[in-house]
């Protein structure tokens, strides 16, 4: 990743604001090492180590990892990035008038203790997790997206992220286990 790729975010998390009492961090440090973490596609550990940071781009103090992980569960940090991510799609500008729908299961393992996981349809079969479901343009952008349990189902979800899409989309496609009645009269 470039660095000016890296100051726009740095720009987008500059209007992050909040910091829980008696907390060390802001809501914006945490962000910061999740999402360096989800672009280079590692752990959160691994963000959390000075040396995974090139020294232009490394923040003077970094959370250690069971700082992140605490703070990155917790609901208002949650509604935090779904906003900093709103404000990235308008960031992007103008997108386009065709979005495809979409969801990809994340199977949890078997002696997972999570209690959000429910059983239902993965590939291949029947599965235990969540399933991440997102509304994508023709630039890859993803315009809203959603984790949920693995058993609600689909059409129900689609209608949650229809009303989350920019009205510059006037055309969505789906595979056919979206198809339903109260999905194209939401559509």
């Amino acid at each position: 990743m470039k660095g000016q790729e890296w100051c726009v975010i740095e720009e987008l998390l500059s209007f992050v604001e909040g910091m829980p009492a008696r907390c060390r961090y802001r809501d914006r440090d945490i962000l910061r090492v999740v999402l360096w973490a989800t672009l280079k596609d590692r752990p959160m550990v691994w963000a959390c180590q000075p040396q995974n940071w090139p020294e232009d781009l490394r923040p003077a103090c970094l959370p250690d990892p069971s700082t992140v992980s605490r703070r990155w569960h917790r609901p208002e940090l949650q509604k935090t990035a779904y906003a900093l991510h709103e404000r990235s799609v308008d960031h992007l500008g103008a997108v386009s008038h065709y979005a495809a729908l979409d969801g990809r299961p994340l199977p949890v393992g078997g002696c997972s203790k999570d209690p959000d996981a429910r059983s239902g349809r993965a590939a291949g079969g029947l599965g235990k997790g969540h399933k991440m479901h997102a509304v994508v343009d023709r630039r890859s952008t993803i315009l809203a997206y959603v984790v949920r349990p693995m058993n609600e189902a689909e059409p129900t979800v689609a209608r949650t992220l229809l009303s989350k899409i920019p009205a510059a989309v006037t055309r969505v496609v789906a595979e056919g286990v979206y198809d339903s009645m109260r999905l194209h009269r939401a559509a």
